[in-house]
């Protein structure tokens, strides 16, 4: 038996439903259920979603020691490795969640300002890897004091 499900684009959850007959004389008919959650069609070449893309540190109170976290969601079918390979230690302290991610899993990516960061007014990024072939980068910037 196959049951093709197309979901027509729909990026959030969804659930089918459809009646298999069968000549079983206990049951004869069975509802099976079909429960999908979408995610928006991306350029194939991406391999993660990241939320929210740049952190603005300019929006929150620089007294109390600001934190921000990033979701990396990992939307493809294998389990990816991530690391980051690039920041301004003096200016952030930054620490992933877990070095893997499952497929369709996610990881937090926790971003905290030091306070030398506090004193000046400028942009930076994180930079972070992922295992892959083509040993894919993506930098999320931040921007600290406008």
């Amino acid at each position: 038996m196959e049951i093709i499900f197309n979901s027509g684009g729909i990026t959030s959850h969804v659930q089918k439903s459809t009646r298999i007959f069968s000549n079983d004389s206990v049951d004869s008919v069975t509802t099976v259920w079909i429960s999908v959650d979408g995610i928006p069609k991306t350029d194939s070449s991406f391999l993660i979603q990241v939320s929210p893309n740049i952190l603005d540190f300019t929006t929150v109170d620089l007294n109390e020691s600001p934190e921000m976290e990033v979701k990396i969601r990992n939307i493809t079918t294998t389990k990816l490795g991530i690391k980051i390979v690039d920041m301004n230690s003096e200016l952030v302290k930054a620490k992933l969640s877990d070095k893997m991610i499952k497929p369709s899993g996610e990881v937090k990516l926790k971003v905290k300002l030091r306070k030398e960061a506090q004193e000046i007014s400028l942009a930076t990024s994180i930079t972070i890897e992922l295992d892959d072939e083509n040993r894919s980068r993506l930098s999320i910037p931040i921007k600290i004091k406008q």
